[in-house]
């Protein structure tokens, strides 16, 4: 989107700010902390683990997906 000149780009964003509204995000919020818990637990309960791997790629994903 940020490479797109008008009019694809206005396009891309008004789907993109419709999409990511407050009420939207806000809504999503009580799913967006379970799962977040859901990963730390589960990525802290190992001895060793990628933070990368385990939570900040798969949170943003679970929630633009979501």
């Amino acid at each position: 989107m940020s490479s797109a000149d008008p009019p694809k780009h206005t396009r891309i964003r008004r789907h993109n700010l419709r999409a990511f509204s407050a009420r939207h995000t806000g809504a999503l919020e009580p799913k967006v902390r379970a799962k977040a818990e859901e990963l730390a637990t589960r990525m802290v309960s190992g001895r060793r683990f990628d933070v990368v791997e385990e939570l900040t790629f798969p949170l943003p994903a679970y929630m633009i997906l979501r």
